[in-house]
């Protein structure tokens, strides 16, 4: 059934060829920050992110891959991870896409729930962007039974949230 819904997700995303961007507005840029996956799909080549997703990204001004670092325990490699893609939101202007793939999809949930913390504190300092200036796109997002019961029971597995 998740296939179901990964696929339909994946039409609608290429159906939609605009979708997020502005091509024409002067001064406009488009940036994907896709995170990798499991093994050598951890950082995502040019050709891979270009043609994911049907070719989606191969439109975006600049395609970033951020790398699923490979540091021992899942929720370490998720942290660290989600920590390089955070700091990968703030350091790009324009439209944004962030995404990930496999293994690394997790990530782009805790960056999301940080983002939206950010959002409804200014006091931190942090200035989300607008999420008119966003979107998000997953790819193969882990199955729970990919973590033990203890895990799953500690909520180390993050569930995508709702956002604005």
């Amino acid at each position: 059934m998740n296939r179901f819904w990964i696929a339909v997700g994946a039409v609608l995303l290429g159906a939609a060829p605009a979708a997020g961007l502005c091509p024409g507005t002067a001064g406009a840029t488009s940036t994907a920050l896709l995170v990798g996956g499991h093994g050598a799909h951890a950082q995502l080549t040019e050709e891979e992110m270009s043609t994911a997703l049907g070719g989606y990204f191969a439109r975006y001004d600049t395609r970033i891959g951020v790398p699923f670092v490979d540091t021992g325990d899942y929720s370490t490699k998720l942290a660290v991870s989600a920590d390089a893609l955070y700091a990968a939101v703030y350091d790009t202007t324009g439209f944004r896409t962030i995404g990930g793939v496999s293994e690394g999809a997790p990530a782009v949930s805790l960056v999301l729930n940080r983002l939206m913390y950010d959002r409804a504190h200014p006091e931190t300092g942090h200035v989300a962007p607008d999420p008119s200036e966003m979107n998000v796109a997953v790819y193969g997002y882990v199955s729970r039974m990919m973590f033990s019961a203890a895990a799953a029971a500690t909520c180390l597995f993050p569930s995508l949230p709702t956002t604005p």
